[in-house]
């Protein structure tokens, strides 16, 4: 049955009007406010069995509980912006209201800084009406919404796995029903997003949620033990709550194709669906020291997913994140612990986009120099942000973004054979970075006999890190580089 209001959006107010009509303009102008969320889902005892409830609220306004998450609009669904922003501006006077507030109202990520809980970051979901009505033969909006709580709790377990352990959380604030056809049009912008969220997925129709969800369809769905059940999980469904709460970037970025002269990379885990990186831990552990919240409604977070920002220059920006490094870096090759005397290559990659097409290299001359018992100092060049132009048909986007290098490749050459160019990727030098070091030499140690017994034939170079989770190594490594300032020690395998 429906707790939908009959009066629920049928008169259109803009969000001025409904501030005055709330009582909520002050001397200062216009003011947005929200109130601090809820306490995450306890990833050990979370319980399935809580009714569904309704209960009446201010105005035209009425929310129904099931399985503890706020549902609104089920199940006609809401059927404009108008609505939707109706929606959250009441969503705004009714979590604040009786808080004080510091900041500019008007500058609704500082808000947020100042009332959402600082390690906990809030989602909402809009889901189609077509969508929930594909639960109704399944158990219906209980067995839905029992579904996604699942993933919160698995991506909160993700965290804290993490190697360095992560204090973020996340929680599910709410979710709101769409009808099918708005949903598709609305895009991802501020003016969207209630200001107790830090971000938003939407669900329509027969997307990879709901074929993960109701059949054996979905290419990241694994089978997992929550609470003592096994449970369908939707890891790619996860994979983009963390682009959405934690402006985590896609870490295959930096993987490469392959060309002729520069073998195919692949970086262990860099997908990010289950089994994230060593790097994953290093780089949260940041974003939750600088507090930078969703990728849509902080300005600092990144744009897009993945190494691609508008604003490098600010050094506490997501950007800055990924632009730090040891502040004096060189990169050594070694063969079986002692010096190669050969000529080093070192080559920034960087693309035209930033996932896997287009990549481009850009040599620095004073990086190639003779080497024998001493490192070759990277020149502050090497880690430079790249200025690109872009023209993308999504509101979040400008003209001009900046691209931070994915990675280096140095090419060895010896007196006897130039061998294969061997892939430095930028999470490497960045960890070292992030752990605080400020002077690092880089040594890539081949194994012995490396150069005497190259084989031609490896067009392929895949990186797996290893550390405290791993009890034992992959045999059949040729190379492997310790990263300054960690436990972790990343080795290369060619296929």
């Amino acid at each position: 049955m429906s707790d939908q209001s009959p009066e629920f959006g049928s008169v259109k107010f803009t969000r001025k009007k409904l501030l005055q009509r709330a009582g909520l303009l002050v001397a200062a102008g216009l003011t947005t406010l929200l109130s601090r969320g809820t306490a995450p889902n306890n990833i050990d005892n979370f319980s399935d069995q809580r009714p569904s409830q309704t209960v009446a609220v201010e105005g035209s306004f009425k929310r129904e509980k099931v399985s503890g998450i706020d549902l609104y609009g089920y199940p006609v669904g809401l059927n404009s912006t108008d609505e939707i922003e109706s929606l959250n501006v009441f969503l705004d006077q009714e979590f604040t209201r009786g808080k004080t507030i510091h900041a500019n109202p008007d500058n609704r990520h500082q808000v947020r800084l100042e009332l959402m809980p600082q390690k906990q970051r809030n989602l909402q979901l809009f889901i189609s009406d077509q969508t929930f009505a594909q639960f109704e033969s399944i158990g219906g909006k209980e067995e839905l919404m029992r579904r996604l709580n699942l993933h919160i709790q698995v991506m909160n377990k993700m965290l804290s796995d993490l190697y360095p352990s992560v204090d973020l959380r996340s929680s599910l604030k709410r979710v709101v029903v769409i009808r099918e056809g708005l949903l598709r049009g609305i895009n991802y912008t501020e003016e969207l997003y209630p200001l107790d969220v830090d971000g938003r997925w939407d669900i329509k129709g027969r997307d990879f949620l709901i074929r993960s969800l109701s059949s054996d369809q979905g290419a990241y769905i694994e089978k997992t033990i929550v609470n003592g059940k096994e449970e369908e999980i939707d890891y790619g469904l996860i994979h983009e709550w963390f682009h959405a709460l934690f402006s985590y970037p896609d870490e295959y970025t930096q993987n490469f194709e392959g060309s002729p002269t520069v073998p195919t990379l692949f970086i262990d885990k860099s997908p990010g669906i289950k089994n994230m990186s060593y790097w994953a831990g290093y780089f949260l552990n940041e974003i939750s020291r600088r507090g930078i919240r969703g990728m849509y409604t902080d300005p600092r977070a990144l744009r897009g997913g993945g190494f691609m920002s508008n604003h490098p220059d600010d050094p506490q920006s997501t950007n800055g994140i990924l632009g730090m490094h040891p502040e004096n870096s060189s990169i050594q090759l070694t063969e079986g612990g002692k010096p190669i005397t050969a000529f080093l290559r070192v080559s920034k990659e960087i693309s035209t986009w930033d996932y896997l097409t287009g990549k481009k290299y850009i040599d620095d001359p004073d990086s190639s120099m003779q080497q024998s018992n001493n490192p070759v100092k990277l020149p502050e060049a090497m880690f430079a942000p790249s200025k690109k132009i872009f023209r993308i048909n999504q509101p979040f986007s400008e003209n001009v973004h900046f691209l931070y290098p994915q990675g280096w490749f140095v090419t060895p050459v010896t007196p006897s054979n130039n061998l294969p160019s061997i892939h430095i990727p930028a999470m490497a030098v960045n960890m070292a970075g992030l752990a605080g070091r400020k002077d690092a030499n880089f040594i890539v140690n081949l194994v012995a006999n490396y150069t005497a017994g190259i084989n031609p034939s490896w067009r392929k170079q895949v990186i797996r890190a290893y550390g405290p989770k791993e009890k034992s190594v992959q045999a059949g490594f040729f190379a492997e580089m310790a990263v300054p300032g960690t436990p972790i020690v990343i080795r290369w395998y060619g296929e």
